[in-house]
């Protein structure tokens, strides 16, 4: 089986929290799990569709082509939750891809 290889686009958001959109290319129709990692208390990480979120994991399975895109949301939920965080996105056989969030 193909390894996933992962790739984070900053997405312009006005909105309170980042978002991101994850795009992933590994084999066609290959099933592929995300998960936000090292996501400190006081924000969320959640894969968002366009009909739901999943905090910190997302499975989703690659089209004919073996591309898949996802949006991340990273979301600061406490008064008390550090404003610039660092986590990662990792999926069973990917390199992980880093990020810093500052809100």
């Amino acid at each position: 089986m193909t390894a996933p290889i992962l790739a984070l686009v900053l997405a312009i958001s006005p909105a309170p929290h980042a978002r991101y959109n994850v795009s992933v290319h590994g084999a066609p129709r290959q099933h592929v799990t995300l998960r936000a990692a090292g996501v400190p208390n006081g924000w969320i990480a959640s894969f968002c569709n366009g009909h739901l979120c999943s905090p910190f994991s997302y499975d989703m399975d690659l089209d004919a082509r073996g591309a898949g895109t996802i949006e991340l949301q990273a979301v600061r939920t406490g008064d008390t939750a550090p404003h610039r965080i660092r986590f990662r996105v990792t999926s069973a056989g990917a390199a992980p891809v880093s990020l810093s969030v500052t809100r």
